[in-house]
């Protein structure tokens, strides 16, 4: 599939790409993906933090290739300023990532 004639054609490796325009383009993504967490989150009736905590834990796994945490791990408890949630995220953290 052909661009459209008004864009100029991706870089055909990473070294061609200029670092302003990944940054801008960066920053559309992050807009773009701000706004959406703001309306999936109001309308599935989720705390927004949560919802960013799963995409990021998404995103970060696929590029890792982990697997990524399940999505009630990003639930918070209702008293999860708790201590020992605390220790159980640093705990499985560890244990994914390998950190000693």
């Amino acid at each position: 599939m052909r661009p459209p004639p008004y864009l100029p054609p991706c870089p055909e490796s990473s070294e061609d790409t200029d670092p302003l325009c990944l940054y801008q383009a960066c920053q559309g993504v992050l807009t773009e993906i701000y706004c959406d967490i703001k309306i999936f989150a109001a309308h599935y009736a989720v705390p927004e933090d949560a919802l960013i905590a799963t995409v990021t834990d998404w995103v970060v796994s696929r590029q890792m290739g982990v697997e990524p945490l399940p999505a009630d791990f990003f639930v918070p408890e209702r008293d999860s300023a708790s201590h020992d949630h605390q220790l159980a995220v640093s705990t499985h953290s560890e244990k994914r990532f390998g950190r000693p």
